[in-house]
């Protein structure tokens, strides 16, 4: 007797897991300020780990996705690179295994900056994927190549880690090679608070060469007034030393046979011409107190200024005005990782979502019996002016043109130079553009003020470290 035992016409399949058993952030030559581990705060986390996890299920075809429970980051300060390791694992656990690799770096041999995704799949048997993408950063101004500032925020973070994730595994078309980041959110907020009601302008600066500097403010693209700006050589006309502890330390020195340091306080004195159109010549004393450290045998010595720079503003022999330049350090820096030494550059400090301290730059005093001050930030991406105490100017330092560079320095095609064009022809087409906010009420008079005392701030801060030398 034949027995037929009838079987089901489907079998159920079984449901399918995937694994990402690692995702590593790093960060290659890029300051941590300017580009943040989002993946502090949990809800980007949340968000991120979310979007690739429904990408990841709909290019396996699978039923549920396993994530590490810890993130890992590393800031990596050497000649090392990032890379996209298998750490081990249990292959009876899953039956697909993700290692997910995220690198930020600047370019070896450029002022580029790249972001990688890298992503490995395998299965039981194999490794089946493995792809990479690049994206190079390109950031809300070109300023940002020159200066301090964020590049990354935090739904930019968010906004590249899915969409590239997503490239990767073929669900979205390539995408173009520039990715753009960065905010203008904080200064649009910095300038409603300064100034709630505001005039604009646009701010051009150009270049003839030979360090004459053309300032252009415009509105509505009409000319308002055109400063020409020529800056003299700096002379030297005073030091005067101290000798006292230089006589003590050598007399020391030679009872001793040892190496004694000592400090050195030197009266210095400079002078020099800033020219607004041939008829508006305006000559600048600059005195101040160096601060040389010394030792008795050898030749090395640390400069420091001892005192602000003071200055005086002169039509021939008649005194204008008197301004005091002045720096002090600021920090706000929220620390959620751990101190860590590198051979290669020291002690830094891993996982910092704050700004690392920075310098706040001022220039303050009085001009044709108004009292006036500049005040800027380094991380700040703006300049703010005050008149009689009275929020007067916004000056944003991010330049509109991204032909041009920032405050006289320019960025090769290839970025991989960095110079200075005070000293070449920047033409129309070149020149640098910013927004300029006045507080209502124009007055000839006053914007003709406010550009001698930006152009005397503009340098004072390009010559600071000249002075030290010198």
């Amino acid at each position: 007797m034949l027995i037929i035992i009838g079987l089901p016409v489907a079998i159920m399949a079984q449901p399918k897991k995937a694994k990402v058993v690692q995702i590593e952030h790093s960060l290659r030559w890029m300051e941590e300020e300017a580009a943040p581990n989002y993946f502090n705060y949990q809800h980007v986390k949340d968000s991120v780990l979310q979007s690739i996890g429904n990408s990841l299920q709909t290019y396996l075809k699978c039923d549920e996705i396993i994530f590490p429970e810890k993130i890992d980051y590393r800031v990596i300060m050497g000649f090392a690179k990032a890379k996209n390791k298998f750490p081990k694992y249990e292959p009876a656990s899953a039956d697909y295994f993700i290692s997910i690799g995220s690198s930020i770096t600047r370019a070896t041999s450029s002022h580029a900056v790249y972001w990688d995704i890298d992503i490995k799949i395998r299965n039981k048997k194999s490794e089946f994927f493995n792809k990479q993408i690049r994206h190079e950063l390109s950031p809300v101004s070109v300023s940002l190549y020159f200066k301090r500032g964020r590049w990354v925020y935090e739904n930019d973070f968010i906004r590249y880690l899915t969409q590239t994730t997503d490239e990767v595994l073929g669900l979205l078309p390539p995408q173009p090679k520039a990715f753009g980041v960065g905010s203008t959110e904080n200064e649009k907020r910095a300038l409603d608070e300064w100034l709630p009601v505001r005039d604009s302008y646009t701010l051009l600066e150009t270049s003839s060469g030979a360090l004459r500097r053309f300032i252009e403010v415009q509105q509505d693209s009409a000319s308002v007034n055109i400063y020409a700006v020529k800056e003299g050589s700096i002379t030297r006309s005073a030091m005067s030393p101290s000798i006292k502890d230089r006589l003590s330390a050598g007399l020391l020195s030679a009872i001793t046979k040892f190496n004694i340091g000592y400090d050195e306080i030197e009266k210095v004195e400079h002078s020099t011409t800033i020219m607004f159109k041939p008829t508006q010549e305006r000559k600048l004393k600059i005195e101040y107190l160096l601060k040389i450290e010394r030792e008795t045998r050898g030749d090395r010595e640390t400069r420091s200024l001892a005192s602000p720079i003071v200055m005086g503003i002169y039509n021939k022999d008649e005194l204008l005005g008197q301004f005091e330049y002045s720096q002090e350090i600021i920090s706000d820096s929220l620390n959620t990782g751990k101190t860590r030494l590198n051979l290669l550059g020291g002690y830094y400090t891993e996982n910092q979502m704050g700004y690392d301290p920075q310098v706040v730059q001022k220039l303050e005093g009085q001009f044709n019996g108004k009292k006036f001050e500049i005040r800027h930030a380094q991380i700040d991406n703006f300049m703010l002016v005050s008149v009689d105490d009275k929020p007067a100017v916004y000056i944003s330092l991010l330049n509109l043109n991204e032909k041009a560079g920032y405050q006289g320095q320019r960025l090769s095609k290839n970025k991989t130079f960095i110079t200075s064009g005070l000293n070449y022809k920047i033409d129309r087409a070149n020149a640098e553009q910013y927004d300029l906010h006045i507080a209502p009420a124009y007055n000839p008079e006053l914007l003709s003020e406010i550009i001698q005392f930006y152009a005397t701030y503009l340098f004072v801060t390009a010559n600071k470290y000249h002075f030290l030398l010198n």
